[in-house]
């Protein structure tokens, strides 16, 4: 006969949960978002500043969002130790529906083709930011 867990073993499991999964991915994702802020505020300020081609916006925002997803992804799988790929997956997927959370509000179609390059962009980066973040030595006290 299965017995019953208690109240106790339910709570205990529901820490582990949090502590093995949301904590490494919550906490990837805010060095993920804060690095992505950080450079679409730099490159604004540059393209404001000086007369870019409205051509390299494009690029530049792939190139922020790959950078933020590939923090996001290595810092998650830094902190879970094992896994990277699997972190770095969920990094780049929850990445992705907070980018289409933001289009959508502005206004803005997020499914076309632009939409689809950040998606890849945001699941390949952070996928290889899990890669690297496990595969990468500890450092030695």
């Amino acid at each position: 006969m299965k017995q019953r867990k208690s109240r106790h073993e339910q709570q205990n499991q529901e820490e582990s949960f949090v502590k093995t999964y949301l904590k490494p991915v919550g906490i990837g994702l805010g060095v993920g978002v804060a690095v992505l802020f950080v450079l679409l505020l730099i490159f604004s300020l540059i393209i404001s500043a000086k007369d870019f081609p409205s051509g390299l916006i494009l690029p530049l925002s792939l190139f922020c969002l790959s950078v933020g997803a590939l923090a996001a992804g290595f810092v998650s799988a830094k902190l879970a130790g094992e896994h990277g790929l699997f972190y770095g997956f969920c990094c780049g997927l929850i990445l992705s529906i907070l980018i289409l959370i933001c289009t959508m509000i502005t206004g803005q179609s997020y499914l076309s083709v632009t939409g689809i390059y950040k998606f890849l962009c945001a699941i390949i980066f952070a996928s290889l930011g899990g890669i690297f973040g496990v595969n990468q030595r500890r450092r030695r006290k």
